[in-house]
């Protein structure tokens, strides 16, 4: 055996220890070492004797492959995984980037709103008010001078453009929801993926291009994959996205296995700032949901049986945002109720 390893066949041990070497560079360096001296001393003082330059000389380079490739494989391996892992923090930058963006949008819009409602209040109490009445007067001129002063501050505070984004919004353009889903899902497993998570995509018929903010779709689709990928996490899984059309609209379906949604947390997961886990923002959802309305689509969430499915629907010529009556101002929720 010993003879046989101070041979060219000893270089067949350069694949094992490479792949020793991408998990264990220390355990690769201490089993090829031995090997690699073995090439220096032959088995007889016969063989020495016999010995020429150009033994040495291969004895030498088997020694240098025999450490130096798994040495080498190693570290290309540490490199691929810095890059993959610095991708995945950019990817999970951008995705907490474009929800707190969006969160602040949302919150900057309540302000407006709620500016507005106060404004129109006061100038309704101006309007209405009785005549003669000294001190109703001057108490209705002071609220007027404080919400003048207040909506002073707030413009200079908000802008002209908070009530709509708080980023400069893209031409809807036509893109491919399957491509694009499978770009995410890629991005999703640099970012918070396991290897024990498997991620799969179906498309059912021949879809069409979808008219929408790509960056957007993209936001909402790597939000509803970390949620199921963190479901999954610590116990394997499977996350399944299946891509379909119907008459008028496109629909992405994202089904994970990892444990269900319980009905007290599924009834306030897309209050903004709730989060079931310790260190989730309580953005992803709430704000993907806020974006794919923005664009006139949806977002649902259900859970049954240790399975939940996040459906993102899209028209597919584009549309108009939709509004919900928890974001309409106090008097047109009045007005509604």
């Amino acid at each position: 055996m010993i003879s046989l390893l101070q041979t060219d066949l000893a270089l067949i041990l350069v694949v094992p220890l490479g792949w020793i070497a991408g998990r264990s560079p220390w355990l690769s360096a201490f089993l090829a070492a031995p090997v690699a001296v073995l090439q220096f001393f032959p088995a007889t003082d016969a063989a020495i004797g016999a010995r020429s330059p150009l033994d040495a000389a291969c004895a030498a380079t088997r020694a240098v492959l025999l450490l130096g490739l798994p040495a080498l494989g190693s570290w290309a391996r540490r490199r691929e995984r810095e890059h993959a892992a610095a991708l995945g923090v950019g990817i999970l930058g951008d995705l907490r980037s474009a929800q707190l963006a969006e969160f602040l949008s949302w919150v900057l819009y309540q302000l407006r709103e709620y500016l507005i409602t106060v404004t129109s209040l006061v100038e309704a109490l101006t309007l209405s008010a009785p005549k003669g009445d000294q001190a109703f007067t001057e108490k209705l001129s002071r609220l007027k001078r404080a919400v003048s002063e207040l909506n002073a501050k707030a413009a200079r505070l908000l802008g002209d453009r908070s009530a709509l984004t708080t980023q400069s919004p893209r031409e809807p353009a036509p893109f491919d929801l399957s491509a694009l889903a499978r770009r995410a899902a890629q991005d999703a497993q640099s970012a918070f993926g396991s290897s024990r998570i498997s991620v799969s995509l179906t498309e059912e018929g021949c879809l069409r291009p979808v008219t929408a903010d790509a960056r957007a779709v993209r936001a909402c689709v790597l939000a509803a994959l970390q949620n199921s990928m963190q479901a999954c996490a610590g116990k394997g899984g499977a996350v399944s996205m299946v891509a379909r059309e119907t008459a008028d609209s496109a629909q992405l379906e994202i089904v994970d296995d990892g444990g269900g949604i319980a009905a007290p947390v599924l009834e306030t997961i897309f209050e903004p700032i709730f989060s079931a886990r310790a260190r989730g923002l309580g953005l992803g959802l709430p704000m993907a949901r806020r974006l794919m309305e923005r664009m006139g689509g949806a977002l649902r969430v259900k859970s049954k049986e240790g399975r939940t499915a996040v459906l993102l629907e899209l028209p597919l010529g584009g549309g108009l945002p939709v509004i919900r009556n928890e974001e309409s101002t106090w008097a047109g929720r009045r007005s509604q109720a």
